[in-house]
């Protein structure tokens, strides 16, 4: 017949104070390690991942930085405006300070800003040209398929090939001049929300996790402390050792 043996004593070296200490503040601060290797690894990789390109779209993670939309929704042809972002299709296509109008031809879009023209090719805008115009352009419009633009000193006319603008004297007829409209209701509701889920990168968002940022000041100082600790757990861990062996 069997007897059950007695517990085992714990031994008088291993349950002195400081490997008490010790034991137990490194199992404190292997949750936060786990939680720095955890956020810290996507980093690494971050380039390749591209998450510099990437954005977040969890609404609680937005509302937590408090990031809202601007609440003027300017619209002039397919073109849409929400802060200096442009979309064409609910698709980001480019920025833009001030939008000056859009016109829209068979096979392009022409946007003026107040000092630039973006032409899209096609209607999923799968290039963009951009050309610097030296006056500021106040309103773009068309006649027979040629846009042109208003500015502060006169009339310019696009060459064949929208890339060139020379001055004209007087327009040839009545242009078609584009016109803006401030959008409202549910449309100006869906370009803010595409407008804000381009506002947080996750690779921002990482960042602010990986040192605490996230979570305030008080994140802050627990990444701090947990990473003072861990300095302190390699010193102490040290001493404990060679005395361990020195015994």
């Amino acid at each position: 017949m069997s007897t059950a043996s007695p517990p085992a004593t714990p031994s008088p070296r291993r349950d002195k104070p400081a490997n008490r200490w010790h034991r137990n503040a490194g199992v404190a601060a292997a949750g936060v390690l786990v939680y720095l290797l955890v956020t810290g690894i996507g980093l690494q990789f971050s380039s390749e991942l591209g998450l510099g390109q990437r954005y977040v779209s969890a609404a609680w993670v937005l509302d937590w930085y408090g990031l809202e939309a601007p609440e003027l929704v300017v619209r002039s042809a397919d073109v849409i405006q929400v802060g200096e972002w442009l979309f064409l299709n609910e698709q980001p296509i480019a920025t833009m300070r001030h939008l000056a109008g859009a016109v829209q031809l068979p096979d392009f879009t022409v946007i003026a800003g107040r000092d630039e023209v973006l032409v899209l090719h096609g209607i999923a805008a799968r290039s963009l040209e951009k050309t610097h115009v030296t006056d500021a352009i106040n309103r773009i419009g068309t006649w027979r398929g040629t846009p042109y633009l208003d500015t502060d000193q006169g009339l310019l006319a696009a060459d064949d090939l929208l890339i060139n603008w020379r001055s004209v004297v007087a327009p040839p007829g009545e242009i078609d001049w584009a016109v803006k409209v401030e959008l409202t209701g549910a449309t100006a509701t869906t370009y803010r929300n595409v407008f804000r889920v381009r506002m947080l990168t996750t690779e921002r968002w990482l960042q602010d996790l990986h040192s605490g940022r996230f979570f305030g000041l008080v994140g802050v100082l627990i990444i701090d402390l947990a990473t003072t600790l861990l300095l302190i757990l390699a010193g102490t861990g040290l001493v404990l050792w060679w005395r361990f062996r020195s015994a």
